[in-house]
């Protein structure tokens, strides 16, 4: 391995990889480790006590991110980000992150695949033999009962086999919509939304709740809470913690909880998930209709078989103890009898009529834009009785937006959303801060240039992305009330401490520096933390409120009869209910583990949540898809 070679001099440049300095090129750059060696590493992610010892003798995190000429902090640098022959240089060098895909199934052997249904094999003998026996006894038209039962077994096979190719062809078009996955990028130090396939090796890759991992990689940073599921890569549903002691995540591995990031070092093939997928065979099993009609075809078959040699035998015998007269002509008459006898026997029309229904029904499927990838479906959906769906993004468009919210514990905006003039300064920025700094979301880019000009002329808003729809959402609220610099506002207040959301206690939440009150030497010694989730949840933190002055009071029994009316009022419309609150400290109120380095352990953290100020609660509509209320 070239890097076990490489190792010493690997360590004299230990100094400049805690410091970071780049090649002035890339085309300069000495890629000491190769693609076959970062996969080594990831290939040994069941016995990660040897992954480990592999990566501390390539220097560890900060050794591989030297050697990939990339930044623990800030991703790739600027002059890749804006040169795309740069990337084009490292999927050369390491290969580009997409699955070499089999190639697609001959029409002609779609076809001879039909050839294994028994009953089309029986025709085929009886076809033959029916042509042989008819020639021999009428030479002029006998031999067309045995050429028809051909021409239906051609029938049946060359529909069999457009319909299994027009399904390939239709599933692969699926497959690579499918393949479209996103994740997000850190590249000179700004999040990038980027496609799967456009991931290199060294790319700074961002993982939070719900996130897939786009290729295998090395964990770099994380919240104590960041757990990955690789039941798709194992088969174990268990969630297993990723951190400096458990450093690799693998490709197509969930993450369940937590938030951080890691290095790319292996793409596409050489993936341990890309490798799993090269395995794998896609053989296509029978429907049950099918499975039936050749236990069918097998039974007909063997027993007209049966019957045929029978009465084969009781003509020969009738002929034996009778008129012993001509026996090459009743030897050839009783083997017509016997053959025709299985020609009858066989229902040549059923598989044809089979394969068609089957067809037909895809077909009729497709047009209502279900796409099916196996035809039993179509047999087994005709008996279903009740169906269970998922709400979010199935029955509902997905595309959230704040439709009411209600402000202090006191004023409610329930038919119409307020406007910065609606907002003193003070509250503005309170409000436009703990949304902020609590929400991962960016705008993307446009996707094309009609787009782009829409966004320009105010006929659209730019989409928002790097969270769910309901962190998009509710940051979408406080860009409409005038905070379009959320990357300024979040810049100004650093977060200390981040708790990702948990579906345990329904929040997520962020330790900050103090800004907003008082001077930067006022300030130097005050944080405050800004909580959002469930509108319940929040409540039951809260027992003070803030006014549209700034000022705090005690959140009394009224406040909370208004909030829990309005609240009322939002989910009997079909909202969701999300609340904001915050809470002010001295430095020396905060258990730090350490305070030099403000470092805060979770568990000591949770005594902090409690006697928190009341905010807002907004209330998120996620419209129903047209179609389904005919649907339902």
């Amino acid at each position: 391995m070239s890097f076990i070679q490489q190792t010493e001099e690997y360590y004299v440049h230990k100094k400049e990889a805690g410091t970071f300095k780049r090649t002035q090129k890339l085309e300069d750059h000495k890629w000491i480790f190769d693609a076959d060696d970062l996969a080594y590493v990831m290939s040994s992610f069941q016995e990660e006590s040897n992954a480990i010892a592999l990566l501390a003798q390539m220097g560890g995190k900060e050794g591989v991110a030297y050697a990939l000429r990339t930044d623990l902090y800030t991703g790739l640098g600027k002059d890749e980000v804006t040169d795309e022959d740069a990337l084009a240089i490292r999927r050369k060098e390491f290969g580009s992150n997409e699955l070499t895909v089999k190639p697609p199934i001959p029409f002609w052997r779609l076809c001879l695949d039909e050839f294994a249904d028994p009953m089309i094999r029986v025709l085929c003998v009886a076809g033959f033999a029916s042509i042989i026996a008819g020639a021999i006894e009428r030479p002029e038209d006998g031999w067309v009962d045995g050429l028809a039962v051909l021409l239906a077994v051609v029938i049946v096979v060359s529909v069999g086999g457009l319909n299994n190719w027009q399904k390939e062809k239709q599933f692969r078009k699926q497959e690579e919509e499918s393949k479209k996955k996103w994740c997000i990028v850190l590249r000179d130090e700004q999040e990038k939304k980027i496609p799967f396939g456009e991931v290199v090796i060294g790319d700074l890759v961002v993982l939070r709740d719900g996130f897939t991992v786009p290729a295998d990689g090395i964990f770099v940073f994380g919240t104590d809470n960041l757990k990955a599921q690789e039941a798709g890569l194992t088969g174990e549903s268990k969630e297993l913690s990723k951190n400096r002691f458990h450093p690799l995540l693998m490709k197509g591995t969930n993450i369940v909880s937590g938030e951080g990031t890691m290095i790319a070092v292996a793409v596409g093939d050489k993936t341990e998930w890309g490798k799993l997928m090269l395995k794998l065979k896609d053989d296509r099993d029978n429907t049950p209709l099918q499975d039936k009609l050749e236990k069918l075809g097998a039974q007909i078959g063997w027993g007209g078989t049966a019957v045929a040699i029978a009465l084969f035998l009781i003509l020969i015998i009738t002929w034996a103890v009778g008129d012993r007269t001509d026996p090459a002509r009743h030897i050839i008459e009783a083997i017509i009898v016997s053959i025709s006898i299985v020609v009858v026997a066989v229902p040549e029309g059923l598989p044809l009529a089979v394969t068609i229904a089957l067809a037909y029904s895809m077909k009729k499927m497709l047009l209502d834009n279900n796409f099916v990838r196996h035809l039993q479906a179509c047999e087994t959906m005709g008996n279903a009785t009740t169906i269970c769906s998922d709400k979010t993004g199935t029955l509902t468009t997905n595309k959230m937006s704040v439709s009411k919210c209600h402000l202090y514990g006191t004023t409610p905006f329930l038919n119409g959303l307020p406007t910065r003039d609606d907002l003193t300064t003070i509250a503005y920025k309170r409000v436009s801060v703990s949304v902020c700094t609590n929400t991962k979301s960016f705008q993307d880019e446009p996707k094309s240039d009609a787009e782009r000009k829409a966004i320009a002329e105010g006929k659209m808003k730019a989409p928002l992305t790097g969270g769910n729809q309901t962190d998009c959402a509710i940051l979408q609220w406080v860009i409409d009330l005038g905070a379009e610099d959320y990357h300024k506002i979040r810049g100004e207040n650093k977060v200390v401490k981040f708790f990702p959301f948990d579906s345990k206690v329904k929040r997520s939440s962020v330790l900050c520096r103090e800004t907003l009150q008082g001077d930067a030497e006022a300030n130097a010694n005050k944080f405050v933390m800004y909580v959002k989730g469930a509108a319940e949840q929040i409540l039951s933190l809260c027992s003070q409120r803030m006014d549209k002055d700034g000022e705090v009071h005690a959140l009394d029994d009224d406040n909370k009869a208004d909030i829990h009316a309005a609240m009322d009022t939002m989910t009997r419309s079909g909202l969701r209910c999300l609340a904001v609150c915050y809470r002010m400290f001295n430095e020396n109120d905060i258990p730090w583990k350490s305070k030099v380095a403000h470092t805060l352990d979770d568990t000591d953290a949770e005594e902090l949540f409690a006697d928190m100020v009341w905010l807002a609660c907004v209330g998120i509509a996620d419209p129903v898809r047209a179609e389904v209320p005919d649907a339902v």
